[in-house]
């Protein structure tokens, strides 16, 4: 609950959200939910298809979580960043977009669309 509450947490949040254009009926897949801040406001938008998230595990943590912890930079985070955009871009997402906050350090959001239909 602490993290839920946290001003940088929840900025950080409500900035990735404000990046997509969710729509009522779209499939949304977060990678690090943390507290559940972003995927909440998801399920609301939207609120006729499919939200699901993924955490709490190692392989996880050590690919998809922002590098904040000590000795974390800017470029840190622009490296894993691009990292993202790379895996996302091999497994059909498209087009893959990089968005940066800038905090310190910085936030960076790996954005892609994947229209294929299961």
């Amino acid at each position: 609950m602490l993290m839920a509450h946290r001003t940088s947490n929840r900025r950080r949040n409500a900035w990735a959200v404000s990046l997509l254009d969710v729509r009522p009926e779209d499939r949304v897949l977060e990678i690090g939910f943390g507290p559940g801040l972003a995927i909440l406001q998801l399920s609301r938008e939207a609120r006729a298809g499919y939200v699901c998230g993924v955490d709490h595990s190692e392989l996880m943590i050590a690919v998809a979580h922002q590098p904040r912890g000590p000795g974390a930079t800017d470029e840190t985070s622009a490296a894993k960043g691009r990292e993202l955009a790379s895996v996302l871009a091999r497994a059909g997402f498209s087009p893959v977009q990089l968005r940066t906050l800038p905090l310190k350090p910085a936030v960076v959001c790996a954005l892609g669309v994947n229209d294929a239909r299961s």
